[in-house]
């Protein structure tokens, strides 16, 4: 349309691409350098293609104590995916970024390859002498990956129910014809259409859960629609639809705490321990109900939480203790709930023990001042003109007075009231 517009060659395009990318790179690489300790995030799939992939992700709070992330990493990984192969590429990554000297954490999903991956990349950081905190805290388990697991042994409980409404949703999805035929049965039976019908994906249990909302919206609706069309063979029974719905009922807990573990715009962390709580208290209350499906179904549930609690309970704990609104409240208000009186006061000590540690590593190695040292001490000597032996003894005597650390001195304090739903810890 205008002659004075003159073409740009895919080249000069594909040229500018990789200026930008490269302009980005070396910004990102001056804010990582600026960051005290990085922790890291990866995941690894395989594409439709059996292409596998490995994404890492970098988080860290910067100079103004925002809580940043950036993707470091995203390349094909060569097969096999063992943990020599994953350990390999994110040590590679980490050296072409400059940070292999301030990683203090990384999260991966429960498998034996990721496993071994952290053991590998741990010896590693040991043996230059820049595994921080002694590795107490390096391989973090994914919190909503561990959900997902819990959630998958129960929904194993009601596979049939799930294959007949996964089916029934397809089939209706695959012909406009039908689902007009579907919607026009709902608007009779005076049920809102502004739902749609939601597939799932079978590893992704909360997509598995907005799938059986949507169809137990349209219940009535599936059952007028096998009444008309014959080859429409995937209609629930009455006890099965129950049964459906009994779970999409229990697993709403679970549902907000994994969008809680997903949160990335603010720090949540410190909020991950109650929720935790309410998800184990959902268990128990369905495996000691008179519900003989819910107690079969809880079951699994609880011996897969179970195995997992332990390894993640300390670091949450630790993250809520640091929240100004609950310091020690929250730890010792749910290790009451979840365990027995001495076995509480044995798990709220070890909370303490490892923050103490990790506090005082902070201390070791930053020296920030004589004060935040938890064993401080201020020394004085008075001179005296008394000739007595006791007053003699008495002046040349070291007196030393013990001073709390911050970290005490936080704890005593009272708590922080705000109640904001958005409250940024950082902050």
């Amino acid at each position: 349309m205008s002659p004075l517009y003159e073409k740009v060659s895919r080249s000069t395009i594909t040229r500018d691409c990789i200026k930008v990318i490269d302009v980005e790179k070396e910004r990102i690489k001056k804010t990582l350098k600026k960051a005290e300790m990085v922790s890291l995030t990866s995941v690894c799939w395989t594409s439709n293609q059996t292409i596998g992939y490995m994404c890492l992700t970098a988080h860290f709070v910067d100079c103004d104590w925002k809580l940043q992330k950036c993707i470091i990493d995203f390349n094909e990984l060569a097969p096999p995916h063992s943990g020599e192969v994953i350990s390999d590429g994110i040590l590679e990554c980490l050296i072409k970024w400059g940070i292999q000297d301030k990683i203090g954490t990384i999260t991966l999903d429960n498998a034996s390859n990721n496993d071994r991956a952290a053991n590998i990349l741990m010896s590693n950081f040991k043996r230059k002498g820049k595994l921080h905190f002694d590795g107490l805290f390096f391989h973090i388990r994914c919190c909503a990956h561990i959900l997902n697991l819990v959630v998958q042994d129960g929904l194993g409980t009601i596979e049939s129910s799930l294959v007949k409404i996964r089916e029934g949703v397809k089939y209706l999805r695959k012909s406009s014809g039908r689902l007009l035929n579907f919607g026009e049965i709902a608007i009779t039976l005076g049920i809102s259409t502004n739902r749609s019908l939601c597939t799932d994906v079978k590893t992704r249990w909360n997509l598995t859960h907005r799938m059986l909302e949507s169809a137990i919206h349209y219940k009535q609706a599936f059952l007028g629609y096998a009444l008309r069309d014959s080859n429409f063979v995937w209609s629930p029974t009455v006890d099965e639809w129950n049964r459906a719905e009994r779970v999409c009922n229990l697993l709403v807990v679970f549902l907000k705490a994994t969008n809680l573990f997903s949160g990335t715009s603010y720090p949540t962390s410190n909020l991950f321990l109650i929720e935790i709580y309410e998800v184990k208290k959902e268990i128990c209350n369905a495996f000691f109900s008179d519900d003989t499906f819910l107690k079969s179904m809880s079951k699994p549930m609880y011996v897969k939480f179970e195995k997992y609690w332990g390894e993640i309970g300390i670091l949450m704990s630790i993250a809520s203790i640091l929240d100004p609104r609950f310091k020690m409240f929250s730890v010792e208000w749910t290790f009451e709930r979840l365990y027995l009186e001495d076995e509480c006061k044995i798990m709220v000590e070890d909370v303490k023990s490892k923050l103490k540690s990790v506090f005082d590593k902070y201390c070791n190695a930053y020296k920030t001042s004589e004060a935040a040292m938890n064993s401080s001490k201020t020394s004085y000597n008075e001179s005296s003109s008394h000739t007595n032996d006791f007053y003699a003894c008495l002046n040349s005597r070291t007196m030393s007075i013990e001073r709390k650390s911050e970290l005490d001195e936080y704890l005593d304090e009272q708590n922080l009231k705000c109640m904001d739903p958005k409250f940024d810890v950082l902050k």
